[in-house]
């Protein structure tokens, strides 16, 4: 992000580049329905970290703490996260075509499951 400039700002720029990017997709593999999730998911992840860089830690579980003050805090945003992360996914279940639904929706199953227990692995080392 441009120093000086909004998360609006920087959203506007993103969404006209996205746009772009759907306009160019003759694939159909990029549609309107994948981007305006994308979007949601990168709008959180922009506030996130905007965060993170105005607290005065040094290093990133000293960032997370100070905005995150206990586990629950934080834990909610993950679930945010989760929950934008998985739209983006279901949307792009839909435009995937190269095997069957069950097929796609199982191995974003997998995806998530990963990231979620990463995630809480992590949570557990920033808290104790």
């Amino acid at each position: 992000m441009v120093e000086g400039s909004t998360v609006a700002t920087q959203m506007r720029i993103i969404e006209t580049r996205t746009r772009k990017l759907l306009e160019a997709d003759k694939g159909g593999l990029y549609t309107q329905a994948v981007r305006r999730k994308q979007l949601k998911e990168i709008e959180l992840l922009m506030e996130h970290y905007v965060r993170l860089l105005k607290s005065s830690g040094q290093r990133y579980r000293e960032m997370i703490k100070q905005v995150y003050p206990d586990m629950k805090s934080y834990n909610s945003f993950l679930k945010r996260l989760h929950e934008a992360e998985r739209a983006v996914l279901v949307a792009s279940a839909s435009t995937v075509r190269r095997s069957t639904k069950k097929d796609r929706v199982e191995w974003f199953s997998k995806i998530e499951q990963t990231f979620r227990a990463l995630r809480q692995k992590e949570a557990k080392e920033i808290f104790s």
